[in-house]
């Protein structure tokens, strides 16, 4: 479907705000129209599967669906998140049908490819309202090239409980389905954290509607994050350059057909090795310049984000860390949230690279120890 075709000015006339501080503001959102479709997307089991050490292909599904119908809508902008073990995103009305298509065959494919259970959901809005939840979005811009939506009003967290629960969801397509996943990647290794430990945290209002003792307590979280010199995992000058473990044989199922898997995994390993010594010599080719790219993935990555609650991946000293788990159980006493904390000593980056000619690449970040998910179970 073309990009031309859809009526997305809604979501492109909304003023990104940069200071991530103003996403608890409820000023800085709006209201999706009425005839948007909200999609929702869940690997199921992730913990276990994050146990057994599949946290990347957790990831990897959780991305695909962005991925998926980022293509089928010709690269459009609509508003997506990426949660760890899955992804939300919202889209206009004459656009359900290929995102519908699109969901349905990214969930064949995790089944076939990655052995693991992608639940998938495509829900109006209007429906979503009947239920007594809304949706409402905002842009965060992280960098000057790229900026992520966030999410409030419930809507999310409805449709999330409702797939879990069996009451939504599509069936996979038919077994020869294939989602076009082009730009979703896996390729660099995981990163350690340079301070103490990295948090993956998850802070939702404890009921309908977030109080001002919510909010407060966000913004006294992030005003102790911001103590530190760096919080996000990712350096400045860009990811480490370890060698990406368990990437080769994710790469090579991306795209079925033609080649044998095995030639597909070679070809990756090649297409990686190179890729790692143009990075770590910075050598230029053509008008790609590795240092910049780096610096960029950096810039772009999504280590904040709100989506019908907090979700931060950070890095900070175990001071902070402390002080940040005693504000929360102090939240948690007093009846104004609900959070998961969970530390691990690395994280991990999910990638959309449409084209590396430009700076408009995303970069999904987690935890490599459990990450969302183990804290998304701790808010059970």
């Amino acid at each position: 479907m073309r990009a031309s075709d859809l009526t997305t000015s809604f979501y492109d006339d909304i003023q990104p705000v940069a200071d991530f501080g103003q996403v608890v503001d409820q000023s800085a959102y709006r209201a999706l129209p009425g005839d948007w479709w909200v999609g929702v997307t869940d690997v199921v089991q992730s913990t276990e599967a994050i146990v057994a050490g599949r946290y990347k292909a957790v990831n990897l599904a959780g991305a695909a669906a962005i991925s998926a119908v980022l293509n089928a809508l010709d690269q459009a902008s609509f508003p997506f998140a990426f949660c760890g073990d899955g992804a939300q995103f919202a889209i206009p009305g004459n656009a359900a049908d290929v995102a519908r298509e699109a969901m349905q065959r990214t969930a064949t494919w995790v089944r076939d490819e990655l052995g693991l259970e992608l639940r998938v959901a495509l829900v109006a809005v209007r429906d979503i309202r009947a239920a007594g939840s809304d949706v409402k979005v905002a842009r965060y811009s992280a960098s000057s090239a790229v900026d992520y939506a966030m999410f409030t009003g419930g809507g999310m967290n409805w449709v999330e409980t409702e797939l879990k629960a069996g009451r939504l969801g599509l069936e996979p397509a038919a077994h020869e389905a294939q989602p076009d996943l082009a730009g979703l990647s896996c390729q660099w290794g995981a990163i350690r954290s340079r301070n103490d430990e990295i948090l993956s945290i998850i802070v939702r209002p404890k009921g309908a509607v977030q109080s001002t003792a919510y909010t407060d307590a966000i913004t006294r979280l992030l005003a102790a994050l911001n103590k530190e010199d760096r919080v996000s995992p990712v350096p400045a000058q860009g990811p480490d350059l370890g060698w990406p473990n368990g990437s080769i044989d994710l790469m090579s199922r991306l795209k079925r057909g033609g080649a044998s898997l095995v030639a597909r995994r070679v070809r990756f390993l090649v297409q990686t090795a190179l890729l790692w010594l143009l990075f770590r010599f910075r050598i230029r080719l053509g008008d790609f310049d590795p240092a910049h790219y780096r610096r960029m993935v950096s810039a772009n990555t999504d280590f904040q984000k709100y989506g019908d609650g907090l979700y931060l991946t950070v890095d900070c000293s175990a001071a902070v860390a402390q002080k940040i788990e005693s504000l929360l159980a102090n939240g948690a006493a007093d009846g104004s949230l609900i959070y998961g904390l969970h530390r691990q000593q690395e994280a991990l980056l999910t990638c959309i690279v449409p084209s590396i000619a430009t700076d408009s690449h995303l970069h999904f970040l987690d935890g490599a120890g459990g990450g969302y998910a183990a804290a998304a179970a701790q808010l059970r």
